[in-house]
């Protein structure tokens, strides 16, 4: 009978997969030939897909992790497959099937997640009320929501706290320094590395407002709360991961509690973007600085183009990765897509070629372009680079933070990340998987990711709790985000669960009074 409802849940699922392959497998036959053919072929793909999931796979679930995976996974390949940079060149056939193998690999892992996830949080829920009534004591493990607000509280201090104790070391607000981009590289202390943990609150705090009667004042502290932690924080550390990934986690709460709205889905990240844009503009770069350092291609229109750029770029693009002062040696709390101050005596050229018919990007969607696509290229140059394998040990990062074992510590500060340009440092979700193992590597890691956000959400599906539904938000940041980051090598993603975890634990044990039958 399992074995059965397991192969339902993979038939079903099968369409919008094979859509997803068969796209992906043309635009690594077109490529070569028609590249602009190809990322259109592969961007309606990503829309195929994505639309399969929803109404077909799912009762319309706008965030059900395998269609937000592909859309992203497929939408972003498609727009690096256009090459609209000067530093892009035509992909390897090994990077096609590192990045075929791991969309496979996802919706294996994610419905066998799915699956077995739900069955068993039936079993252990069953369990547990049996447990219960054997005791005659069904206060044993439940919800204690009066203990919701007061922890929304001490979270919003804490991270508050931390960030005013950071502000005064350093003695100035990144957003608002003098000097524009360099401010916020030398903010990192350790107090910001939990004022960045504290945001996950947002969604906590929402929840309690949506689902519980409190009076106006704790309205307002818990709506307070919010707005700090995803938007005024962020963006006054000028952090854009950080506000993505509190933006994410908040977004699933809110849509989920909201009876899967799409149109509170499309508000939601309407917003965030907007606040991902002010974000950014506390950079202080200038159009021409972005122009100059995101390298927009000029697009001749009726011009034959030339197809001799699939050769690598012939400079040394290997670097050792580098810990971020005050930070543990994980660099997920902040962006790394366009680092200028590793380049200070960059230039800004003024000239522009105005030869031939046609156009090129605008500095901001030049940037706007890199962010979304260069982490696809940079495992290009890894297939390129007979790279030194670091079996496991960048997969350990985060976990090698707190235990600190100096032979895995060398490995990963030796490890050399090769990339198409030294400032434009992402790396995709599978990214350190192929650096550790290679294709296989992509493969089980894949399986293993993709299993644990399914169980995920199938807990939440099954018991709408609110624990389970953060722990899916924090998910989010690595699904929606898969073209930005290995998420699973950073330690600020495990903190994270870390925290959900230990929040679950807290809202949920009860100590209570044992009577003896032998009281007098």
């Amino acid at each position: 009978m399992k074995e059965k409802m397991t192969k339902q849940v993979l038939l079903k699922d099968l369409p919008g997969v094979l859509i997803g392959i068969v796209g992906l497998i043309l635009g690594l036959v077109i490529c070569p030939d028609n590249h602009y053919l190809a990322g259109l072929l592969l961007l309606v793909c990503a829309v195929c897909v994505y639309v399969h999931c929803v109404f077909v796979q799912t009762s319309r679930n706008w965030l059900d992790i395998r269609g937000v995976f592909s859309a992203i996974w497929i939408a972003t390949i498609g727009l690096a497959v256009l090459r609209l940079t000067d530093y892009q060149v035509l992909w390897e056939t090994e990077t096609w099937i590192c990045q075929i193998i791991a969309y496979i690999a996802f919706h294996v892992g994610a419905n066998l997640g799915i699956h077995f996830g739900g069955t068993w949080f039936v079993k252990i829920k069953s369990k547990n009320s049996e447990s219960e009534e054997s005791l005659n004591n069904k206060d044993t493990f439940r919800l204690h929501r009066e203990r919701l607000f007061p922890i929304c509280v001490i979270l919003t201090i804490f991270g508050i706290a931390c960030f005013v104790i950071n502000i005064c070391i350093r003695g100035y607000i990144p957003f608002f320094a003098a000097d524009g981009n360099n401010a916020y590289i030398r903010f990192y202390t350790k107090w910001y590395f939990f004022a960045v943990a504290a945001t996950i609150v947002s969604g906590l705090d929402y929840y309690v407002i949506k689902t519980q009667s409190v009076k106006i004042w704790k309205k307002v502290f818990l709506w307070f709360s919010i707005i700090y932690s995803v938007i005024i924080f962020p963006i006054l550390i000028v952090n854009r991961s950080a506000l993505l990934s509190a933006g994410l986690s908040l977004i699933t709460v809110v849509f989920y509690l909201n009876r899967k709205k799409f149109t509170v889905l499309l508000l939601s990240v309407i917003v965030l973007a907007a606040a991902f844009g002010v974000c950014t503009s506390g950079r202080g770069y200038s159009e021409a600085q972005l122009k100059e350092f995101f390298e927009p291609s000029k697009i001749e229109i009726g011009v034959a183009e030339s197809t001799d750029n699939s050769k690598p770029v012939s400079e040394d693009t290997s670097n050792s990765q580098s810990s971020t002062e005050g930070l543990p040696e994980s660099s997920s709390t902040d962006d790394s897509s366009a680092n200028i101050e590793d380049n200070p005596d960059m230039s800004i050229s003024e000239e522009t070629d105005n030869k031939g018919t046609g156009f090129e990007l605008s500095g901001t969607a030049a940037f706007i372009y890199t962010y979304l696509t260069v982490s696809h290229d940079n495992l290009n140059e890894a297939v390129l680079h007979d790279i030194d394998r670091t079996y496991g040990a960048l997969q350990f990062t985060p976990f090698n933070v707190i235990l600190r074992i100096p032979s895995i510590q060398q490995m990963i500060d030796e490890a050399h990340i090769y990339k198409v340009r030294d400032h434009l440092t992402t790396i995709n979700l599978i990214g350190y998987a192929y650096y550790d193992f290679g294709v296989v590597g992509v493969v089980v890691f894949m399986l293993l990711w993709s299993f644990a956000f399914g169980v995920i959400q199938a807990c939440y599906e099954k018991g709408k709790g609110i624990f389970s539904l953060m722990a899916l938000g924090v998910a989010m940041t690595p699904i929606a985000l898969c073209f930005f980051d290995p998420w699973m090598s950073e330690f600020i993603q495990w903190v994270y669960w870390g925290e959900v975890l230990i929040l679950f634990m807290v809202s949920y044990v009860s100590v209570n009074k044992i009577k003896s039958k032998n009281k007098v």
